[in-house]
């Protein structure tokens, strides 16, 4: 236990519980596209054929089927030690999906000081950021695998946010 503007708080489950999000989000990023059903949900083609052009050495931004293909050649270089796989792939936007989370709540910690708060902060963006449209929660709806937002379109702007506060919050 230790005080922050003395309120008495427990950082470690805190810690704990922001881990097993941040576990939960990456795991969840995590499969092997033979056991997925392919429909109109299963958006993974769009940035796993980026990635794989890059790695099979063909031009990108040539036609209109590559779009998001520049952060391929960020991930490129980690993809030629590790190989491409579905399960490689998927567990690199995993461990960036569970990076940008990660940034977010470091983020939402410097500027909120008390803990329980900023949890519950951190939660509230995770569930209607991310699980909202990521887990079915009813018999209609379909998990969406959308790498175009997680992390493709959150990794930077995760990374912003937590420096710009960093930097904000240095003299405090």
């Amino acid at each position: 236990d230790y005080k922050v503007t003395g309120v008495q708080t427990c950082a470690l489950p805190i810690w704990c519980i922001v881990a097993f999000v941040i576990y939960d989000v990456v795991l969840y990023n995590v499969f092997h596209l033979a056991s997925q059903k392919w429909g109109p949900y299963m958006e993974t083609n769009a940035v796993f054929y980026s990635a794989t052009q890059i790695a099979a050495g063909k031009s990108l931004l040539v036609d209109f089927n590559a779009q998001y293909g520049l952060f391929g050649w960020i991930l490129n270089p980690l993809f030629k030690i590790i190989g491409l796989t579905t399960a490689n792939f998927t567990l690199v936007m995993g461990l960036l999906n569970g990076l940008s989370y990660l940034l977010i709540y470091l983020g939402i910690r410097k500027i909120i000081k008390l803990d329980v708060l900023a949890l519950i902060t951190f939660l509230c963006v995770v569930f209607w950021q991310y699980w909202r449209s990521r887990v079915p929660i009813d018999d209609t709806s379909t998990a969406e695998f959308y790498y175009q937002y997680w992390p493709v379109r959150l990794l930077f702007p995760s990374f912003t946010f937590f420096l710009l506060v960093s930097y904000l919050c240095a003299g405090q």
